[in-house]
């Protein structure tokens, strides 16, 4: 009896042995999650290896990840995703039987892009100066990552009124250079401050820009007295007496039959060029004869439009500025309306003239032409060069007549000629 129970008690010792050998032979699994370092999210698609079998997988749509039907032992995990750095040999040990939680955290990468001087060094900002003509900058994108980098600019400030190039595509190590230009009228007094914002697939910058801004000022003028006052001309003049900050670009006159005219109520404006003379003068014509007038100068630069402070009337005289010719029939003025057009200008100087009130000017015809030469003592004004007729001298190829007031012959001159021009009224 004894040695039965004997070997009863080795046969169970046998069996229990033999279970837990079979037990400790069942594979071991790794389950794991892979998330961002910084933000704990769980990353996607990250490549997952585990060495030394080299077996791989991809994460899924919640980072996780599994290796199944491991044997016992130790192991190394890598994983590598694009954008973070790779992790390399995480150590992961495998127990028979057991799923080992494996999550671990990859840290992405430092953006791709890089806001950069000629010297490749890193920039937050553009400083123009005050100079008048220092209106550009320049800085550049740089590709500082291993994939191509697609860019934008954008920008809120109306001074910025151009950048070279707003968007485009890097490529890995490729630079490109950007200028910024200004427009200083635009700039208020003090500093100026804005920024512009360079995005990427692969991080963003701002670039802040400042500019130094004089305080705008206008200028200041004098109406001067009015001289050669006729019955439908006369002559402005005006005096900058400070040209302003920063320097005007347009000086002129305004008149109305009203006191104190603007630009905005004046018969008409009379712009005169810029020059270095501080004097300057217009000469208005279309008046109405016994008339009166007022006057101002003016002057524009970017901080708008200035005026004389002081206003100076006019009347104009009753004497017509055209005589009448009632042999020839016809009104002629007493004043040539071009020193110098070829034949289409001074037709249409003719047709738009206004003088005494009246709308219908003309060209003189070379008949009424070579009488006003007969008079040109009386009438007045005369030069000695040709003037223009309405007469066709040739149908063979365009020409008009005209009269050559030294001696009152007659030629041919093509339209495009300059001559003289006096224009002439049919009396009702």
């Amino acid at each position: 009896m004894r040695n039965i129970g004997l070997y009863l008690l080795i046969c169970f010792l046998i069996l229990q042995f033999t279970a837990c050998t079979e037990e400790e032979k069942k594979p071991g699994s790794v389950y794991g999650v892979i998330t961002d370092k910084a933000t704990g999210e769980p990353i996607r698609s990250a490549g997952v290896q585990l060495s030394p079998l080299g077996i791989k997988t991809v994460t899924g749509s919640e980072g996780q990840y599994e290796f199944m039907e491991l044997e016992e032992g130790s192991y190394a995990l890598y994983v590598s995703k694009t954008g973070y750095s790779d992790l390399n040999g995480h150590s992961i040990h495998v127990i028979a039987g057991q799923t080992i939680k494996g999550d671990v955290q990859i840290e992405k990468l430092p953006p791709s892009l890089r806001v950069v001087n000629d010297n490749k060094q890193d920039i937050s900002n553009l400083e123009f100066g005050l100079a008048t003509d220092d209106v550009t900058r320049s800085f550049s994108i740089f590709n500082d990552g291993t994939e191509a980098l697609e860019w934008e600019i954008s920008k809120n400030s109306e001074w910025i009124t151009k950048i070279s190039k707003t968007n485009g595509m890097l490529n890995a190590g490729a630079t490109q250079a950007i200028i910024v230009t200004i427009d200083r009228d635009q700039l208020s007094g003090g500093v100026n401050t804005t920024t512009i914002h360079i995005t990427s697939n692969n991080g963003s910058k701002n670039l802040t820009i400042t500019a130094a801004g004089v305080e705008k000022r206008l200028p200041t003028l004098n109406t001067l007295d009015v001289t050669d006052i006729g019955a439908t001309k006369v002559t402005f003049n005006g005096k900058i007496t400070y040209t302003g900050i920063p320097l005007y670009t347009e000086r002129g006159f305004v008149y109305s039959t009203s006191s104190m005219p603007t630009i905005d109520n004046t018969i008409a404006k009379l712009t005169v060029a810029v020059t270095n003379d501080k004097e300057y003068t217009a000469q208005a014509t279309g008046l109405t004869f016994d008339k009166t007038y007022y006057v101002r100068a003016y002057a524009v630069n970017s901080a708008g439009i200035a005026y004389s402070s002081n206003e100076v009337s006019f009347t104009t005289t009753t004497i017509a500025d055209y005589i009448v010719l009632q042999t020839d029939g016809i009104m002629v003025q007493k004043y040539d309306i071009s020193s110098g057009a070829d034949w289409n200008t001074a037709n249409t100087l003719c047709e738009n003239s206004t003088v005494g009130g009246y709308n219908n000017w003309r060209l003189p015809t070379k008949g009424e032409l070579q009488s006003l030469y007969g008079q040109k003592t009386s009438v007045g004004n005369f030069t000695t060069d040709n003037y223009w007729t309405s007469t066709v001298a040739s149908t063979y190829y365009t020409a008009y007549s005209v009269v050559y007031f030294a001696n009152g012959s007659v030629y041919s001159s093509t339209p495009s000629s300059t001559n003289r021009v006096r224009a002439v009224r049919t009396l009702p």
